[in-house]
């Protein structure tokens, strides 16, 4: 299915959008009160929220919504007074309803969501520490593939 011209020009983060929209469509399904109107059920996701969780620009995020709204996979609909997009997810593969999250799912999620939600971008600290470290690993594993002769 993802092989088809409807598709072909979707970007990986599309298509990982649009798995991001569809697991937080199964969270809607289970508290319908809130989240559904006469035209089915909707979620809520910001684009500060998308930029976070694909770690793009908004020029990204809006492209990738775009791009699966054009294709019939979403529908958005603007709300008044600065509310956020309410967005309803048409589920053609039908996976949310037998997507069960697994141990490691919730070990990743953990490890990355301290670190990004609606109101806080990525931590230029840990970014920063996270490349020092990789800088130095790499000069030391430079340092292990050189070789060294002795005179």
């Amino acid at each position: 299915m993802l092989e088809t011209d409807t598709y072909s020009h979707f970007s990986s983060k599309d298509f990982l959008l649009y798995m991001l929209l569809l697991n937080r469509l199964k969270l809607s399904k289970l508290n319908p009160k809130h989240f559904s109107d006469e035209k089915g059920i909707f979620i809520y996701y910001t684009n500060q929220q998308i930029r976070c969780h694909l770690r793009c620009n908004h020029k990204t995020a809006t492209s990738s919504l775009t791009k699966l709204e054009q294709a019939g996979l979403i529908h958005r609909e603007y709300q008044k007074d600065g509310l956020p997009l309410k967005i309803y997810v048409n589920d053609v593969f039908g996976m949310h309803d037998t997507y069960i999250p697994t141990q490691r799912t919730n070990k990743l999620k953990q490890a990355f969501e301290p670190h990004c939600d609606a109101n806080t971008s990525i931590d230029i600290d840990m970014a920063k520490n996270s490349a020092k470290k990789h800088r130095e690993n790499f000069a030391e594993k430079k340092k292990r593939r050189t070789c060294n002769p002795t005179l």
